[in-house]
């Protein structure tokens, strides 16, 4: 098995090095082209379930509302009715034990139709190491008959 080693380019460098001096607002600009750039949802939610940051993808896929969504009651309604207090629950349990965790859940397509998601919770923390935020990335989950009509083990 080849040993894959990390590579920093000089422009991830030089914006890490902007980013010690203080360009603060290039470095967040850097990271949103970044996470704009992966194909997978990506959402960031403060200490409080507000929506602090949604990629491109999540934007697509959730449409206006996940940009509105500044509070818990916001977000809630993104999210089926009987997954919203397991998804409370992952998100307490991940500010509180500074864990990463998967809960499955069905989230509300632009749309308006349900489709269920892994959505994997991860903690953010500070210099502290105090969780600051949470990182939320999401993939469908592809029921298994989709699997065999796609071609999918």
């Amino acid at each position: 098995m080849a040993r894959v080693d990390n590579h920093y380019s000089g422009s991830m460098m030089s914006a890490l090095a902007g980013a010690a001096r203080g360009d603060v607002d290039f470095f967040e600009r850097l990271m949103g082209q970044c996470f704009d750039a992966m194909p997978g949802m990506i959402l960031m939610l403060d200490k409080d379930g507000g929506t602090v940051f949604c990629n491109r993808a999540a934007h697509r896929y959730f449409g206006p509302r996940v940009t509105l969504s500044r509070g818990p009651e916001e977000r809630d309604a993104l999210f089926h009715p009987d997954d919203r207090a397991a998804g409370h629950a992952a998100l307490r349990r991940a500010l509180r034990e500074g864990i990463s965790l998967t809960v499955p859940l069905r989230a509300m397509r632009y749309d308006y139709t349900m489709h269920w998601h892994d959505f994997e919770v991860t903690p953010l923390f500070d210099q502290l190491a105090r969780t600051a935020a949470l990182l939320v990335r999401t993939a469908p989950i592809v029921p298994v008959e989709e699997r065999v009509v796609r071609g999918f083990n």
